[in-house]
């Protein structure tokens, strides 16, 4: 048995001291696992009390406390304030929106909440990122809005596409970013791809973006200006014919309204018509590089309707631009994307007096796509093209579209004799083996079931 080295005495009290260090790290021990969960409950409270604290804070005009709001939030990755942050971001009706955030203040608060919504990735945001990418006027909030369609991936796509074709108040910077993102958008499903590609042809057709509010702005101030001055004489006038004040300003309120009404609808048109070539003009081409990126064949027929059957239209050029890219990726599996009118149309350009490398390009569609109608625009180009490349490439398309309509043509009709055969049944074809005859008492016969139950 060991022995203690330290006195009795000193050994005896010794150990009452053990026994409570030993009874307070347990003590601390729980206070610390109470702390704990303490601290898990305030986090969860503060969760669910972030969308009324956030409210409180956009009313109260504090933008200090919105962005270290929006902050915590992204850091935290609060689910709870995915719809406050959107609704900062892009109001949802006219109380939201207050003069005193265009502050520089209010610019960080705003960038904080695009920032933070990119953090939680979740997908009701996708379309406020979107809206604010296109929309917003201060450029440092477009660009966090930017850099959080980025960090969201292709799922986002389909509100860029959304954000093209919705009636809104866009910017020019701002579209530019979303056509350039859905041109190098990665991972799509076919669906997806689709959906890109066509949003692009729409805007090469000029269906879209619809024009923005912003350019009917010089019309409504010369519509309100013309209002006044209408207002302001037709009363002057009333006046001074004798008619009762209430009256005449009534009176001349009334013309001045239906005056600047008409006034702003017919300077619109010369509003909209001076911008829109000098805004539109610069997203023409990022849309057409955007659809040679995508690298989609499927745009195909669009390309050439709009290359080679609008050439009034101010995109043919860009079209054209589009298919020089696509045309050399074709393959016999892409027949079915053509009608027979697409066939017509590439039948009649390669007779234009077009780039050579483009008319190569349809000469190369033509070699999978082409028909009998096909031979002859192609064989004369071997006879008047002065370009030594597109000489080479009908000579060999054209051959090869004369095998096909030969072998077309062969097809349809059958070979068949010109009288039955003279040979005798006996000299037939028969079977190298004979058949060996059964007996006919080992052949199955049913069993009478019945007669042998009697029995």
């Amino acid at each position: 048995m060991l022995e203690c080295l330290m006195p009795k005495s000193e050994c005896r009290t010794s150990m009452p001291k053990l026994k409570l260090e030993t009874k307070d790290a347990s003590i601390d021990d729980t206070a610390h696992h109470s702390s704990e969960l303490e601290e898990q409950e305030s986090a969860d409270t503060r969760r669910a009390r972030f969308p009324a604290r956030f409210y409180a804070a956009v009313r109260r005009r504090d933008s200090a406390k919105v962005l270290r709001m929006a902050k915590s939030a992204g850091f935290d990755r609060c689910v709870e304030a995915v719809r406050p942050l959107s609704d900062f971001l892009v109001p949802p009706n006219s109380r939201w929106k207050v003069s005193r955030r265009r502050k520089p203040e209010w610019r960080q608060a705003r960038a904080a909440a695009a920032w933070a919504l990119g953090q939680l990735g979740e997908p009701a945001s996708y379309g406020t990122l979107a809206t604010v990418m296109v929309c917003d006027p201060d450029p440092i909030v477009r660009e966090a809005a930017c850099a959080a369609i980025d960090q969201c991936g292709p799922d986002a796509i389909p509100a860029l596409v959304t954000a093209l074709r919705a009636e809104n108040d866009w910017r020019l910077e701002g579209m530019r970013e979303l056509l350039v993102r859905l041109g190098s958008a990665s991972g799509l499903s076919e669906s997806a791809r689709r959906n890109v590609g066509m949003a692009l042809i729409d805007v090469l057709y000029e269906n879209f973006p619809i024009a923005p509010r912003r350019w009917m702005k010089p019309a409504r101030e010369i519509g309100r200006f013309v209002g006044l001055l209408v207002t302001i004489g037709m009363t002057i006038t009333y006046l001074l014919d004798g008619w009762y004040w209430p009256v005449a300003l009534f009176t001349g309120w009334i013309l001045g309204q239906l005056a600047g009404l008409g006034t702003k609808m017919f300077a619109s048109f010369f509003t909209a018509g001076l911008q829109s070539p000098t805004e539109c003009g610069q997203l023409y081409p990022i849309a057409a590089q955007a659809l040679v990126r995508l690298n989609d064949k499927r745009a195909i027929p669009g390309m050439l309707q709009l290359a080679f059957l609008t050439p009034l239209s101010k995109t043919w050029r860009h079209a054209r631009a589009v298919l020089l890219a696509l045309l050399p990726h074709l393959s016999a599996a892409d027949y079915n994307l053509f009608s027979a009118s697409d066939v017509e149309i590439i039948n009649g350009a390669i007779t234009q007096a077009l780039e050579p490398k483009l008319t190569v390009g349809l000469l190369h569609a033509l070699e999978f796509v082409g028909n009998a109608s096909s031979i002859r625009p192609v064989m004369r180009l071997t006879e008047r093209s002065k370009a030594p490349e597109v000489m080479q490439e009908a000579t060999r398309v054209g051959g090869i579209l004369q095998t096909r309509v030969d072998r077309a043509k062969m097809s349809k009709n059958l070979l068949r004799g010109s009288q039955s055969p003279g040979a005798e049944p006996s000299e037939m074809l028969r079977a190298a083996v004979l058949q060996q005859e059964q007996r006919p008492e080992l052949l199955l016969r049913p069993v009478e079931e019945e007669r042998n139950l009697s029995t």
